[in-house]
């Protein structure tokens, strides 16, 4: 697995994507954020799988439970901007590979996952839905190895990610939305110019450069609307 800037398309802070925008439209990953210490997230080394050059990657973490107790349970994000229907075998050989801890004293050397997939894209797609649509309603929650959820990033409102007190994680999510809608990116990303305009020029040039990922060509630090405009060839 490589190491390139260019390949992390969560630009923003994975705590805060979580904790402040995700979590308002999913149930499960509020009530998974109960249950671990947050602040003890932790990103595996070289834990990078990129699937294409459309952006879409894995990110996997190990976090402590919330109780103090010295035990780990591991997150992976997923990202898909389109439909895919082997994702969950993708997910569950990515787990298996990354989410173990090795050590003699182990019964099993696995950790409980929740595997998230952020999706993008501009069809109506649920895999979850897909996969246990034929199941008794006892087996939903149960079919696949790990725990899994689905974030419709579409479900996010354009206000959270405006109000968001993290203007990365804000401003991320604007730009996964509305990937596919320039005349919205055009109306919603100038408005976080003011708060580029407040960090640190180098901080706010290095997000622009990481959020041009999704235009496939590079977004100058600049005023408002004309400049997202120059940039977006709008």
């Amino acid at each position: 697995m490589q190491n390139n800037s260019k390949k992390n398309i969560f630009c923003f802070s994975e705590k805060s994507l979580l904790n402040e925008l995700a979590a308002k439209v999913n149930h499960d990953i509020d009530t998974f954020l109960t249950q671990i210490n947050l602040d003890t997230l932790m990103r595996i080394p070289d834990s990078y799988s990129e699937v294409d050059d459309t952006g879409e990657a894995d990110l996997a973490f190990r976090v402590n439970v919330s109780t103090g107790a010295p035990i780990l349970v591991g997150i992976l994000l997923e990202h898909k901007s389109g439909r895919d229907p082997i994702i969950f075998d993708q997910i569950s050989k990515y787990i298996h590979s990354v989410m173990k801890i090795q050590d003699k004293n182990r019964i099993f050397s696995g950790i409980p996952t929740m595997a998230i997939i952020f999706y993008n894209g501009r069809d109506h797609w649920n895999p979850l839905k897909i996969l246990e649509k034929s199941y008794p309603d006892y087996f939903r929650g149960k079919v696949l190895p790990f725990q899994c959820t689905f974030v419709n990033m579409a479900d996010i409102p354009d206000s959270d990610c405006l109000a968001c007190e993290d203007t990365a994680t804000g401003m991320g999510i604007i730009a996964l939305k509305h990937a596919f809608n320039k005349d919205k990116l055009l109306e919603l990303l100038p408005q976080f110019c003011k708060f580029l305009d407040k960090m640190p020029r180098n901080e706010a040039s290095c997000l622009l450069d990481k959020t041009s990922i999704y235009f496939k060509k590079p977004l100058r630090f600049g005023n408002g609307k004309a400049s997202f405009s120059a940039a977006l060839s709008l």
